[in-house]
C-alpha cells in the first residue's frame, strides 16, 4: 500500500500526495512584483489558443474565475473525448460532468486535469516539474493540491464520502499524474481505487447489503459501471509491471451489470459496447488465471491445461460472435467505431498469444512465442490500420500531437509484439509503430515502451551479432522475467531482466537498467 494511503486506501491526514511550502500564500497578490515562491501564472493567456476556437460555445456553466471556467471547457471538450477512447461513455459524458456541480472534491480535480491537459496539448514542458514546485504546478496544481484536500477532509469527517466520488477523483488524479509523467504515483492512484472498490465487494458478499446502501455508498454512479472501469485499470498495471498482482475480482454473475458484462458469451453482439464488456469480463478471467498460476495458486498441471482450453475456448466463441455482429448488413460502423473494432480485436490476439500454447511452454520456454507468428503479424497490422483511421479522421497529415486516452488500444499489445517476437522484420514493426504513434493510453506510453522494446532487441540481438531470423536469437540470448519500477515523482523507470552473461555462462544474473523519458 502507498505510504500516502490508510489500509482502506483513503489518502492520510497529515500525508497528502502534494506538499505545499508551509509558507506558501494562497492567495492571488495584485502587486506589480510577484513573489516567485507564490507566483502561479507559467503560460501568459496572450500566448495561449484563443478560448473561441479552442472550444464550443458552453452549454454548461461552473461557478469559477476565468481560468477555472476555461479549464473546464477544456475537459469537457478535449480530455473527456481522451478518457472515453473509441466508445461511448456516460460516466465521462454525462454522470462525471453532473457530479461535479455538487461534489467540489471532483471540481477542483476537472479544473486541474483540465488545465494541465490544456498545456500538455501546448508543448508546455514545465507539466513535467516535480509536484513541489509550485511556481512551475501554476493552477493546475493548486487546483490538484485542493482536490486532494477535499477528498481528506471528507475521508476523515464523520459523514462518510461518497465511494463512488472518492473512485472518481482516483482516476482523475492518476491522469494527472499521468501526463506529468509520474507513472508511479499514478498506478499508486490507480491501485487505491482498486482496493476501495474490492473491499466495498468483499462487504457486499460477505452481508445483507441492501440496495439502499449502495444508493448511499454510490449516490451518483452505478456501482457496477465503475467496475467495468476499474477492471480495465487493474488490467493496465497488471500488464505493465509484470509483478503487480491483480487485485479485483469480478462476480460470477454480477447484479445491474452493463449489458453483456458477463461471462457468458452469445452467438453474435448487437453493438460494439456489448461485445466490448463481454470481451473485458473474460479477459480478466484469463489475465487472473495465468497470474495465479505464477504465483502458484492453482495447483496441477492438469487442471492448468483444462483451464487453458476453457478461457480459449471463450475467446474463440467470442471472435466468432464479433465477427458476426460485423458481418451484418446492419452494422454500419463510423471511423471511430472502426478504430474502436481494431482495438477490440488487437487485444484480443493478445488473449489468444497467450492461450495458444501449452501453460508450461508459455511460462518457462520463451521459443514458444515464435512458433506460431500469426497473432504478432495481426496484431502489426491492425494497429497500422487503426492509426492509418486516426490520420483519415484527424484530416492533418505530418507529426501528430500526442493523444491521451484512458482506454488501452494498441500500446500494450505491440509492444508485447516487440518483446516476445524475435523475427527482425517483425519486431522492428512494431517498435516503428510504438515509436510514430504518439499515445498515451492510460499509463501505457508509446514512446517509454519504444524506449524498453528498442533496448531489449539491442540487448538480445548484441550478444549473437547479425540477425536475419527468430532463430539466430536463442534462449540464452533472450531476456526473461521483465519487470519495471517506476519513480513516483520523476521521469524515469528501473527495469530488471533476468538472462545468462554469455553463450558460455549459463547461470542466470539479474540486471536492472533505467530508463528516462
Amino acid at each position: 500500500m502507498p505510504d500516502s494511503y490508510n489500509k482502506r486506501g483513503w489518502p492520510i491526514e497529515g500525508r497528502p500526495i502534494i506538499v505545499l511550502k508551509p509558507n506558501q500564500s494562497r492567495s492571488r497578490s495584485s502587486s506589480a512584483t510577484p513573489n516567485p515562491e507564490t507566483a502561479v501564472s507559467i503560460v501568459p493567456i496572450r500566448q495561449r489558443i484563443p478560448i473561441s476556437r479552442l472550444v464550443k460555445a458552453p452549454v454548461l456553466t461552473i461557478d469559477g474565475d476565468e481560468q477555472e471556467k476555461r479549464a473546464f471547457h477544456f475537459f469537457r471538450e478535449r480530455t473527456i473525448p481522451g478518457l472515453c477512447g473509441f466508445f461511448d461513455s456516460e460516466i465521462w459524458e454525462r454522470l462525471v460532468l453532473q457530479t461535479t456541480f455538487r461534489e467540489p472534491a471532483l471540481r477542483h480535480a476537472i479544473f486541474a486535469l483540465g488545465s494541465l491537459h490544456e498545456r500538455f496539448e501546448m508543448g508546455d514542458k514545465t507539466v513535467f516539474a516535480s509536484n513541489l514546485d509550485t511556481v512551475s504546478g501554476g493552477l493546475a496544481l493548486r487546483q490538484y493540491t485542493q482536490a486532494i484536500n477535499h477528498v481528506i477532509k471528507q475521508s476523515s469527517s464523520k459523514n462518510s464520502q461518497s465511494l463512488d466520488v472518492c473512485l472518481i477523483a482516483c482516476i482523475l488524479f492518476a491522469c494527472f499524474e499521468t501526463l506529468k509523467g509520474h507513472i508511479g504515483s499514478s498506478i499508486s492512484h490507480l491501485m487505491s481505487g482498486v482496493r476501495i472498490l474490492e473491499e466495498s465487494m468483499e462487504a457486499e458478499s460477505s452481508a445483507d447489503v441492501s440496495e439502499e446502501n449502495d444508493r448511499i455508498s454510490f449516490p451518483y454512479i452505478a456501482k457496477e459501471k465503475l467496475i467495468s472501469q476499474f477492471n480495465r485499470l487493474d488490467i493496465q498495471v497488471h500488464q505493465l509491471l509484470g509483478n503487480m498482482p491483480m487485485t479485483l475480482t469480478l462476480r460470477a454473475q454480477p447484479q445491474n451489470r452493463p449489458v453483456g458484462f458477463t461471462l457468458d458469451v452469445p452467438e453474435d453482439f448487437t453493438t460494439l459496447d456489448e461485445a466490448r464488456n463481454c470481451f473485458e469480463y473474460n479477459y480478466n478471467g484469463l489475465v487472473k488465471f495465468f497470474k495465479n498460476i505464477e504465483d502458484n495458486e492453482t495447483p496441477g498441471a492438469d487442471e492448468h491445461e483444462t483451464r487453458r482450453e476453457f478461457w480459449y475456448n471463450q475467446l474463440e466463441k467470442w471472435d466468432r460472435a464479433f465477427e458476426a455482429f460485423l458481418g451484418k448488413p446492419s452494422t454500419q460502423l463510423t471511423p471511430k467505431a472502426q478504430q474502436a473494432a481494431l482495438a477490440l480485436k488487437i487485444t484480443h490476439r493478445v488473449g489468444k498469444m497467450h492461450l495458444r500454447h501449452t501453460v508450461s511452454s508459455v511460462l518457462h520456454d520463451d521459443m514458444t512465442w515464435d512458433l506460431h507468428p500469426q497473432e504478432g503479424e495481426d496484431i502489426v497490422q491492425f494497429a497500422e490500420a487503426l492509426l492509418a483511421l486516426d490520420e483519415t479522421t484527424r484530416g492533418s497529415p505530418g507529426q501528430r500531437k500526442v493523444e491521451y486516452s484512458l482506454d488501452m488500444s494498441l500500446v500494450g499489445a505491440v509492444y508485447v509484439v516487440a518483446h516476445k517476437y524475435r523475427d527482425p522484420i517483425l519486431r522492428r514493426r512494431a517498435i516503428a509503430i510504438l515509436k510514430n504513434a504518439n499515445r498515451q493510453e492510460g499509463i501505457w506510453d508509446s514512446a517509454i515502451a519504444a524506449k524498453v522494446a528498442e533496448r531489449i532487441v539491442a540487448v538480445e540481438e548484441g550478444a549473437v551479432g547479425t540477425v536475419s531470423s527468430f532463430r539466430d536469437v536463442p534462449d540464452w540470448a533472450r531476456i526473461h522475467g521483465l519487470s519495471v519500477k517506476f519513480d513516483k515523482q520523476a521521469r524515469k523507470g528501473d527495469f530488471s531482466y533476468i538472462r545468462p552473461i554469455s553463450q558460455q555462462h549459463r547461470s542466470l544474473e539479474v540486471f536492472t537498467e533505467t530508463i528516462y523519458w
